[in-house]
């Protein structure tokens, strides 16, 4: 595998080398990547990228929409610590939502959720604020100003399974307060 290999599979799964890229890139490729032991510098350049592009989308998207793949890229890239740019991201990142006044129910949600939820592969954006960054006080509230509104009892999708809004915003409300528990510093 060359180095330009594997910085494609490393952006390819969004910087996540556990089962993630394991699981998209086969064991083949995946022994080959980790046997080369990537300086943690290289991939430090690789997770500014991959930042960077992410808040150029966010900011294009103006006030109504928000990606959060976007949202993940940055927290995640946050969690690895990998750039030293941990505070200066989540600020970046906090400044950037709190500017995203008009988002749907859904979106609100789904930001709760990668707030709140702790992932097998991936640390959920509470723990990574509060144990990476200042800004957990500042992520707890905007959290929460996310969480202000009284969700539909509308199917979140056009499939008979998919849940109600109100069922989903109750879950990851919950699995948020229950993240904040564990790792939130109390002001």
């Amino acid at each position: 595998m060359t180095m330009q290999e594997a910085e494609e599979n490393y952006k390819f799964v969004d910087g996540d080398e556990g089962y993630y890229m394991w699981h998209e890139i086969g064991d083949k490729a995946y022994d080959e990547y980790r046997a080369m032991q990537i300086p943690r510098e290289i991939k430090a350049g690789w997770d500014e990228e991959m930042a960077e592009a992410a808040f150029d989308r966010l900011t294009a998207s103006g006030p109504s929409q928000c990606e959060t793949g976007d949202v993940r890229i940055i927290v995640q890239a946050i969690g690895r610590a990998y750039t030293g740019n941990g505070d200066l991201y989540a600020a970046r990142l906090l400044n950037l939502l709190l500017k995203k006044t008009e988002l749907s129910e859904y979106d609100r949600i789904i930001l709760i959720d990668e707030f709140g939820h702790q992932g097998y592969h991936n640390d959920c954006g509470c723990k990574i604020f509060f144990e990476k960054t200042q800004y957990g006080p500042q992520m707890d509230r905007m959290v929460r100003k996310l969480m202000d509104f009284t969700p539909s009892d509308v199917k979140c999708a056009p499939y008979p399974k998919s849940p109600l809004l109100s069922e989903l915003y109750r879950k990851h409300v919950e699995d948020y307060e229950q993240s904040y528990a564990k790792w939130g510093k109390k002001e």
